[in-house]
């Protein structure tokens, strides 16, 4: 089977949770013996460097990439404030893609063409003019959700206007462009039935976040009684930088009432400079981590506090493959099985997500076993190699 990837972005290094659902998708693909081609775009956004793709990947694939400048620009912005389009999927709309894409569909035939985010289905239309191979949708998530909880939360008044005016755009084009497919490869059930009812007569599945597992230590042997927190996550998406603030102003006072001595760990690229006003004695800004194990080995709670967002949480998906205790709100956990209290605790205000904490850290034999059940769980329901299998059936269901 000849597989197309699209991909609006350069994977490499995989450092945050979207390169990274990318990059498994990709691996299922080639561990199911398919003859997979991508076309990337390489964004100044978020720009990615090849010397840093996994060992053996691209010996595997035919990747190939376009420099897209995508770029935030301020009259583009307010000049689509009175028009019906998106200023967000209009930065990734590039003809030099565009031509690369046809040139490509020209070059090579292909059974299946899979979009790996909602903005690439600018080229749906292309794809049907120049190739009769079949379209899959990749979603990593709801983009309409996404924007409309983060201008729920936003208090800037102006910021707010502009988040509510793209959600409602988005709201119009997310199923427009979805409905165009002949197939849609959610990543979490949540995602799967707001397609399946914005879609209607299109194919809907779930296939989550996959894990080379035996690349996953047990680390749910932490430390007994470490009081260290850590979150890992990547800062240039605002719904971890709202998530952290609401957590250092509202969470962490009420859980150093009980234990001043608390230490809060935050890694990922891309932290913003204003953030390390945070840094003192008691929050650690490590900046990018080099190694995730080494970041998470002692410390004995994960905290995920998003209170915007959608799809599904990678780094809880792959701090529980390592047995660590996590601690999210219900929006961060949606969409991973999981049960509450016993592989996962989630808690959905400030009082109760700082109860939770101190109750595990009373309690390390229960924080240890709830860890235990996290990495079990994982192992159950996100193994690469079995997804793999899903995917390949989807597509000839389709």
């Amino acid at each position: 089977m000849r597989i197309l990837q699209l991909y609006h972005k350069v994977p490499f290094p995989p450092h945050d949770g979207g390169s990274c659902a990318l990059l498994a998708m990709s691996q299922s693909l080639i561990k199911a013996g398919v003859e997979l081609t991508i076309l990337a775009m390489n964004t100044t956004r978020a720009p990615g460097d090849l010397k840093h793709a996994p060992p053996g990947f691209l010996d595997h694939t035919d990747f190939r990439f376009v420099e897209v400048d995508n770029r935030i620009r301020l009259q583009k912005l307010l000049k689509n404030q009175f028009t019906t389009t998106s200023s967000f999927a209009g930065r990734f709309d590039s003809p030099d893609y565009r031509q690369t894409l046809v040139d490509l569909l020209h070059e090579k035939k292909f059974d299946f063409i899979q979009a790996e985010h909602l903005y690439l289905g600018t080229y749906f239309q292309d794809i049907r003019k120049n190739s009769t191979s079949k379209i899959c949708f990749r979603p990593q998530n709801v983009e309409t959700d996404i924007w409309k909880n983060f201008a729920h939360h936003c208090r800037n008044p102006l910021k707010k206007l502009f988040f509510d005016s793209e959600s409602k755009k988005l709201e119009k084009l997310e199923p427009f462009l979805a409905s165009q497919v002949d197939g849609i490869m959610a990543i979490s059930e949540p995602d799967a039935e707001y397609f399946r009812k914005s879609c209607p007569g299109i194919p809907v599945t779930t296939v989550p976040y996959g894990l080379n597992l035996n690349q996953w230590p047990d680390l749910s042997e932490e430390v007994t009684g470490a009081l260290q927190i850590c979150h890992l996550g990547s800062m240039d998406w605002r719904p971890n930088i709202e998530g952290l603030r609401w957590f250092i102003k509202e969470v962490l006072p009420i859980i150093r009432r009980t234990l001043p001595q608390v230490k809060l760990h935050l890694g990922g690229r891309n932290i913003p400079s204003w953030f390390n006003k945070y840094h003192n004695d008691q929050i650690c800004v490590h900046g990018e981590v080099d190694n995730i194990f080494d970041f998470y080995r002692d410390k004995a709670l994960v905290v995920v506090p998003l209170l915007s967002g959608s799809g599904m949480r990678v780094k809880i998906v792959e701090a529980m493959a390592m047995g660590k205790t996590v601690v999210s709100t219900p929006l961060g956990a949606q969409g991973i099985l999981c049960e509450n209290g016993r592989d996962i605790m989630i808690a959905g205000n400030a009082e109760s997500f700082a109860e939770k904490t101190l109750a595990l850290f009373d309690a390390p034999a229960w924080r240890r076993e709830m860890g235990k059940n996290a990495r079990r769980k994982i192992f159950e329901n996100h193994d690469l190699n079995k997804l793999a299998e899903r995917v390949l059936k989807f597509y000839n269901e389709c």
